[in-house]
């Protein structure tokens, strides 16, 4: 019994996992970042994107300035207007 209760705690975690990747995968969110720099994970949407920036480099009194794109990855530089 201790098997099949290892065995059905894994599938949940998979179908979970895989399952909050697919909610995620069409909203832009903050990856990495601090007052210098934004890397936004997004789904092609650069305008998205940029709203996830302008609103994470707000509190620092910058604006967001596109840097470049590595995979799904897009990176803004925080700078003073």
């Amino acid at each position: 019994m201790g098997q099949t209760m290892i065995a059905a705690a894994r599938w949940l975690f998979i179908v979970l996992a895989g399952g909050l990747g697919l909610a995620c995968a069409g909203t832009p969110f903050i990856l990495e970042g601090d007052a210098n720099y934004a890397g936004v994970a997004y789904a092609g949407d650069m305008e998205s994107a940029t709203a996830v920036a302008k609103r994470h480099c707000a509190p620092f009194e910058r604006v967001p300035r596109f840097r470049e794109i590595q995979e799904n990855v897009a990176y803004f530089d925080c700078v003073r207007p």
